[in-house]
């Protein structure tokens, strides 16, 4: 089994598992997206969502009874024990424009937190 595909299935347990089973009380769930596609993308080696998909993790994740906060927040008060609920927190490794693109009007439709992490030496590069 290659690389891709066992990260895709442990990412894919994950999500399922906040819709069938609910994470413990303090504790910080981080959802990790590299790239948002505007289509599915059936090459081997890809490590990106469709935005379709994406919308629908949202949807099961909002569903799922955790809180949803922000990266920074959710560290704080899960180094303050001060997390009394089973939070979560989406994140973006990379700020590819499939965040911009795609990510973010879902994001703000459901009003979902998110941390984009930019690789600066990419900056002005084509």
């Amino acid at each position: 089994m290659g690389a891709m595909l066992h990260v895709r299935q442990c990412v894919n347990r994950a999500l399922a598992g906040t819709v069938n089973r609910r994470p413990s009380p303090g504790t910080l769930t981080v959802l990790m997206y590299h790239a948002i596609t505007a289509d599915r993308l059936d090459e081997p080696g890809q490590m990106s969502v469709s935005a379709d998909t994406f919308d629908q993790q949202m949807a099961e994740l909002q569903a799922s009874g955790v809180t949803v906060v922000d990266l920074a927040s959710g560290v704080a008060d899960l180094v303050a024990g001060r997390l009394q609920t089973p939070a979560a927190a989406v994140v973006f490794d990379d700020g590819f424009v499939g965040v911009h693109a795609h990510a973010a009007e879902v994001l703000a439709r459901r009003r979902v937190p998110a941390t984009v992490f930019v690789t600066t030496s990419w900056i002005g590069q084509p």
